[in-house]
């Protein structure tokens, strides 16, 4: 019996009590990406100037973000960018870039964010169609 009694003392002791709050649950990373350019299927000549431009977006921090051309059936990379913006709920990408091939090919622009980790990224994309 003073073993049950001992027990009975322990959850009393260490149960919550309505005056506690509970730890808030961490919100899940979100962000908003607004491609500006390029135009889905657009078709670009190889050595052209591209724009890339998008918008990212969200309600509390943008903390990294990448950009990435990536051929669909070679998947070769036209171009790459990443960086850790740490940017107050808004930040613009805008940068050029002239890719150069020397066959056809759809790409795709992808433009992403992610919190930590960049397997958890968060994406949109266009394709693109450069030609010689």
């Amino acid at each position: 019996m003073p073993a049950v009694a001992l027990a009975a003392v322990f959850s009393a002791l260490t149960s919550c009590t309505q005056d506690e709050e509970p730890t808030p649950t961490p919100e899940a990373y979100s962000v908003t990406i607004n491609i500006i350019e390029p135009s889905e299927g657009e078709t670009i000549t190889s050595g052209s100037t591209v724009h890339l431009e998008a918008t990212f977006e969200n309600d509390n921090t943008i903390h990294n973000i990448g950009v990435w051309m990536v051929g669909e059936m070679m998947n070769d990379t036209l171009y790459s960018y990443e960086n850790h913006v740490h940017a107050d709920q808004y930040y613009e990408f805008h940068e050029h870039t002239m890719p150069m091939v020397m066959e056809a090919q759809e790409y795709k622009v992808i433009f992403a964010s992610w919190d930590e980790d960049p397997a958890e990224r968060i994406e949109k994309h266009v394709h693109v169609n450069i030609e010689p």
